[in-house]
Parts: C-alpha cells; sequence; structure tokens
C-alpha cells in the first residue's frame, strides 16, 4: 500500500511539528563576508554553526521560515541506512570507499548528538536502532543476502530481525543499531520568534 502522501511534490503534505518559525528582516545592502550558506535547512544551519564556530563570518539566506523545506518534512530519523544500497556502492566504490561513506553517516550522527548536548538544544536527540525494509517491488533476500553482508563489510552494527510491532507485513529486515532520531523544529527555537 502506497504512502498518502507518496509522489506528490514537495510541499503539497505538512509535518506535525510544523510552527512557525522567527522571521528575519530582508538582507537591506551588501555585506562583507567569508561565507553566504544559501537554505536555512537543518543542513544549511549546521554548516554555517560550524563554520561561525571555526571563527568565520557567515551570511545564512532563507527564502521563506527556517526549516521550511525538506526540514519540515522530515522523519527526523538519522541513520546510516542509505537510497543506494551497501552493496551497489560497494560495486561501484569498492569496500574501502564504502566503508568511509559508512563511517562519514556515523560520525554525521555523532556530531549532531554532540552539537544538541553541548549547545543544549531541546531537540529530544535520542539514540534508537534504525530499521531496512526491503522496498514492496525488491525480493526480501536481496536485502538480506547482499545488503545485510556489505553493511556488516562497511563496519556498520547491523543483523537481521523479526520486523517491530506495527511492521509485522513487511517481513524480517535489517536492524540498525546506534542511529539517532531527534525533533527538527524544537519548541525552544520556535518560541524564539
Amino acid at each position: 500500500m502506497a504512502h498518502a502522501s507518496a509522489g506528490l511534490p514537495s510541499g503539497t503534505t505538512t509535518s506535525h511539528w510544523a510552527r512557525p518559525m522567527p522571521t528575519f528582516p530582508p538582507l537591506g545592502g551588501d555585506l562583507q563576508t567569508d561565507t553566504v550558506v544559501v537554505g536555512a535547512s537543518i543542513v544549511g544551519l549546521t554548516t554555517a554553526y560550524l563554520l561561525a564556530r571555526e571563527g568565520g563570518h557567515v551570511v545564512l539566506l532563507e527564502r521563506d521560515e527556517i526549516g521550511s523545506g525538506e526540514t519540515a518534512r522530515t522523519s527526523a530519523q538519522l541513520t546510516a541506512s542509505l537510497d543506494f544500497r551497501y552493496f551497489e556502492l560497494a560495486s561501484i566504490h569498492g569496500e574501502e570507499r564504502t566503508r568511509l561513506i559508512a563511517q562519514s553517516h556515523s560520525a554525521a550522527i555523532d556530531e549532531i548528538e554532540r552539537i544538541a548536548r553541548e549547545e543544549d538544544i531541546g531537540c529530544d536527540f535520542l539514540r534508537v536502532p534504525g530499521f531496512l525494509f526491503a522496498p514492496p517491488d525488491q525480493r526480501e533476500d536481496l536485502l538480506h543476502e547482499h545488503e545485510l553482508g556489505a553493511m556488516q563489510n562497511a563496519g556498520l552494527k547491523v543483523r537481521l530481525v523479526k520486523p517491530p510491532a506495527g511492521t509485522r507485513h513487511l517481513g524480517p529486515c535489517v536492524r540498525l543499531e546506534d542511529q539517532g532520531a531527534f525533533h527538527p523544529v524544537p519548541v525552544d527555537v520556535a518560541d524564539e520568534g
């Protein structure tokens, strides 16, 4: 069964955590800066934060509200599971580069956890397992025989498990340990407007 919003263009649906965000006046003239970051998404905000933390003068531009694009529609799951499967990545890039890809995603989860803790961001960051199911149009054995081994070779802590409650109809899945979840639009940030 397809998800109700499957195939709809971005912005057609609204997440349950979308809320009004602080607004800022338009740029009022020329500025001298080291870096311009376009888009106040999770990625844009994080990039601007990391550059500013290193002493850079950063201007962040957003045409709408902070987090109003794909960030407002995110699942808020932080996982090393990718749209490209690890067995596909290994066949294209080799096992060493595939390990680096997995490490980079795990490091990103660690970095988000660190920033949330150090900056006392009320985003309810949690370490949780992630689950990878075989898409309806793919055979389960492809996931189990190829992807599980490729993920293990990439250094991820994974195992084949029965599906969690409420997803039993989807069949066995791969469980990824030590993933993350967070609230992408913390109430304390939204309330600052």
